[in-house]
């Protein structure tokens, strides 16, 4: 029972890790269209 609760935890944290990278990109290449290239945001 303990085994599954850590194993649950860790996934959970994968998929937040995972989402939140997802984010950051999605916000990335929205900041991208209001920020020139060559700039902080604009990669």
């Amino acid at each position: 029972m303990f085994c599954v609760l850590v194993f649950n935890v860790s996934m959970l944290e994968t998929f937040l890790r995972a989402f939140a990278n997802k984010s950051v990109v999605l916000a990335k290449t929205r900041f991208a269209h209001h920020y020139p290239r060559g700039t902080q945001y604009g990669q």
